[in-house]
C-alpha cells in the first residue's frame, strides 16, 4: 500500500511539473503598439520582452544586463560600454552596439516626434566601435546614465527587421526581440500572449508564457480575481476594494516615484494668461481629500519635487481671489469661460478630473467641462493641441531631481504648456532644484495634483513580483 502510495505522489510531482508554468496579468487596455521608441506603450509587456543595457534592480537602482562592463571618464561625461558577447535577437542574429545607435538616433529623431524624445537630450553623441563596443558623451556629466539606460525607450531596435515587417511593432509576432519572452499571440483589445524566447541567453525564467489580458471592467477583473483565474491584477481602483483585501497578503503598495499635474496651456486661451486665474485654479484644489477620492496610495501635492528627491519642499500659500472668481463667473453667464478639462479614459484618471470639476465649481462658481479621450488619441493629440486644462503625469527614468524637473524644460518634447523660462531652464542646469521648483511654481503654468505608489493585487501562490520605484516590472524573476 505504502509504495502505491509513494508511486502516485511521484506520478502526481512529475505531471504538475510537467504544467506549463503561466502568469496571467490584467491590463486595462491593449495600446496597439509595441514600439518602444515612441513610448505610448504597455511597459509592463515591453519590459518582458527586451533587455537593455542595463535593468533597474527592486530599489531602482542600475545593474548591466547586456552590457558586460562599463567605464566612465574622470567627470563622467563620457562612457564606455561593453556588450556581452552571448547575447542575441529572437531570429539567432547577434545584439549589436549599432541597434542602440540606431535607436537613439530614432528617438532622438525629431520628424519621428516621441514624447520621450527629451530623455536623449543628455547624448551629444553615440558610436558603435564594432559588434560590442559603445562609446557615449553627454552634454554635461551625466552619472545617471545607466539607469537611464534601463528605461524603456533606450532598448535597441532592429532597423532591418522593420524595413521588411514595418507592422511588426503593432503585429507582434514578427517582432524581433532580445529579452527572456517573446509574443507568440495578439488578439486585439483582448490578450497577448509572450513564450520563452529560446535564443535568451540571461537567466532562464521560472515561466513559460505571460497572457496579458485586457480587461477594461473594474468589476469582471475583481471577479476573475477571485476566481484565481487572473494573478496579478494592476492599479486596483477604489471600486474594487474593500477593508479585508487591503489587510490580505495579496494587496501590495510598492514604493514609487510617479507625481501627476494638471498642465494649463496658455495658448489655447487668454484667460490662462493671467497669472491670479492660474493661481486660483490650483487654490481651488483641496489637496487633502485626494486619499478618500482615489487610495490611500494617493498623497495630495502642491509641489513638484517628490519629497523621495527633495527633502522639506513647501508650497507657497496660493490666493483664491473675490475678483477672479468673479471675473470667471462673469464670462461663463456670457458663455465665454472658455476653459475645458481634458484626461484620458481611465478609471482613476476620470474619477480626479470629476473631483477637481466639483471643487472649481463650489470654490469658483464655475463648472469646467470634462473631456475623456481614449488613450491612443489623447497622447497624440496632446503634442499639437493640449486643451486649456489637460490632464499629465511623470514616472522618474532614474532617481534624481533631475528626471522630474527635466520635463518642463524649453527643449522638452513632453512640456505641452507651452511655457518657457531661461531662469528655469539655468537652474535645472546648475542644479539648483529647490530655485527651479519655486519659479515653476510662481509661474504656475502646472499644477501638482498627487504623487502615487503602486498597487497590485497578486495571488499568493506567486513568488519574487515586485514593481520598482520606478515602476518597473520582471517578470522573469516570478516562480
Amino acid at each position: 500500500m505504502k509504495t502505491c502510495i509513494v508511486l502516485w505522489l511521484l506520478l502526481f510531482t512529475a505531471a504538475a511539473s510537467a504544467e506549463p508554468k503561466v502568469f496571467r496579468a490584467r491590463l486595462i487596455e491593449d495600446l496597439g503598439t509595441l514600439d518602444w521608441n515612441y513610448g505610448e506603450v504597455n511597459t509592463e509587456i515591453v519590459y518582458q520582452m527586451m533587455e537593455g543595457l542595463f535593468r533597474s534592480d527592486h530599489q531602482g537602482r542600475p545593474k548591466p544586463a547586456a552590457a558586460k562592463s562599463f567605464q566612465w571618464n574622470g567627470d563622467k561625461s563620457e562612457l564606455s560600454i561593453t556588450l556581452r558577447k552571448d547575447r542575441a535577437w529572437s531570429d539567432g542574429q547577434p545584439l549589436c552596439a549599432q541597434q542602440f545607435v540606431d535607436s537613439w538616433t530614432r528617438l532622438g529623431d525629431k520628424k519621428f516626434a516621441s514624447p520621450f524624445a527629451h530623455y536623449a537630450t543628455v547624448l551629444k553623441e553615440f558610436k558603435a566601435k564594432g559588434c560590442h563596443e559603445l562609446k557615449v558623451t553627454f552634454q554635461r556629466p551625466a552619472p545617471e546614465a545607466p539607469a537611464l539606460f534601463a528605461n524603456f525607450v533606450f532598448l535597441p531596435i532592429r532597423l532591418d527587421v522593420l524595413e521588411k515587417s514595418p507592422k511588426a511593432f503593432t503585429e507582434g509576432v514578427s517582432l524581433a526581440v532580445n529579452g527572456p519572452f517573446k509574443v507568440s499571440e495578439w488578439k486585439r483589445n483582448a490578450l497577448l500572449v509572450l513564450e520563452r524566447n529560446p535564443n535568451y541567453r540571461g537567466a532562464k525564467p521560472a515561466l513559460d508564457k505571460i497572457e496579458f489580458r485586457f480587461i477594461a471592467e473594474d468589476s469582471t477583473a475583481k471577479t476573475l480575481f477571485e476566481r484565481g483565474e487572473v494573478d496579478w491584477v494592476k492599479d486596483v481602483p477604489r471600486l474594487m476594494r474593500s477593508p479585508e483585501l487591503e489587510q490580505s497578503a495579496e494587496f501590495h503598495i510598492f514604493p514609487s516615484l510617479i507625481v501627476y499635474y494638471f498642465g494649463l496651456n496658455a495658448g489655447k486661451t487668454e484667460l490662462l494668461k493671467d497669472p491670479k486665474v492660474r493661481e486660483a485654479l490650483s487654490a481651488a484644489l483641496d489637496r487633502s481629500e485626494i486619499q478618500k477620492v482615489l487610495g490611500k496610495e494617493c498623497v495630495g501635492t502642491e509641489v513638484w519635487l517628490l519629497p523621495q528627491l527633495q527633502a522639506g519642499l513647501k508650497a507657497v500659500a496660493k490666493e483664491l481671489s473675490p475678483k477672479v472668481r468673479e471675473q470667471l463667473q462673469a464670462l461663463q453667464a456670457k458663455g465665454k469661460l472658455d476653459l475645458v478639462l481634458r484626461t484620458y479614459n481611465k478609471t482613476p484618471h476620470k474619477m480626479l478630473a470629476e473631483w477637481a470639476q466639483g471643487q472649481w465649481e463650489k470654490k469658483l462658481g464655475v463648472r469646467i467641462p470634462i473631456e475623456v479621450q481614449e488613450s491612443k488619441v489623447y497622447w497624440k493629440e496632446i503634442q499639437v493641441q493640449a486643451a486649456p486644462i489637460f490632464f499629465g503625469g511623470v514616472t522618474a527614468p532614474f532617481g534624481h531631481q533631475r528626471a522630474l524637473m527635466q520635463e518642463f524644460l524649453t527643449t522638452s518634447s513632453a512640456n505641452w504648456t507651452g511655457w518657457s523660462s531661461a531662469a528655469y531652464d539655468k537652474a535645472v542646469e546648475k542644479e539648483k532644484f529647490s530655485e527651479a521648483e519655486k519659479i515653476l511654481e510662481r509661474d504656475g503654468f502646472i499644477i501638482p495634483i498627487y504623487r502615487r505608489d503602486q498597487v497590485a493585487l497578486v495571488q499568493k501562490k506567486w513568488k519574487g513580483f515586485f514593481v520598482n520605484p520606478l515602476a518597473q516590472v520582471y517578470l522573469d524573476e516570478v516562480r
